[in-house]
């Protein structure tokens, strides 16, 4: 948590929106210390605000670097085609199922049927591997299937909300056909 005196700091808020514009950490980590010395270099003779800052910007680096060790001790995982990420007896015929039964579907209707599939165990998805999964069948449904961040990030699944169930029950019933559809059922 930060300090409360760094709340609406513009040094603060300027970093954290350079921060996230870079996707990559290596060079999240490059901005944040030039920042740093930026910072240092204006204001060498102060105390106080000046110290928290330069203190927020070493804790900042120290997550990011804890970030990339953390990314570079996983084992990386190849490049997977879509019918990969399904358990070894849907492979065959249950993505092609899903590709005819969402013909046109995107954003929301996606995502909730990633919901099913993982829910019913006919997946293999885990945290980490989300950008992977949509990039494969981004390409394997050969359609605008939504952005990536529509359909991982924005859109949240609640189960107690009724309008959630409803579409998420026609979106199992779809699932189910599809199953039916492949022999699965």
């Amino acid at each position: 948590m930060e300090p409360l005196e760094l709340a609406g700091n513009a040094t603060v808020n300027n970093a954290k929106y350079r921060l996230s514009k870079i996707a990559d950490i290596p060079e999240q980590i490059r901005e944040m210390k030039s920042l740093k010395r930026n910072f240092a270099a204006n204001n060498s003779a102060t105390y106080g605000l000046p110290q928290l800052i330069k203190n927020w910007f070493d804790d900042k680096i120290d997550e990011l670097e804890g970030k990339l060790t953390q990314k570079q001790n996983k084992p990386p995982r190849e490049p997977q085609s879509f019918e990969q990420y399904f358990l070894p007896e849907y492979r065959e015929t249950l993505p092609r199922a899903l590709k005819d039964a969402f013909i046109g579907k995107k954003g929301k209707v996606i995502r909730l049927m990633i919901e099913v599939l993982k829910y019913k165990g006919i997946v293999n998805l885990v945290e980490g591997e989300y950008l992977g999964f949509y990039n494969v069948m981004k390409v394997y449904f050969g359609w605008d299937i939504g952005s990536y961040t529509g359909i991982f990030q924005t859109y949240q699944y609640i189960p107690t909300k009724n309008r959630c169930l409803k579409d998420y029950s026609e979106v199992q019933d779809i699932i189910n056909n599809a199953l039916k559809k492949g022999n699965h059922l």
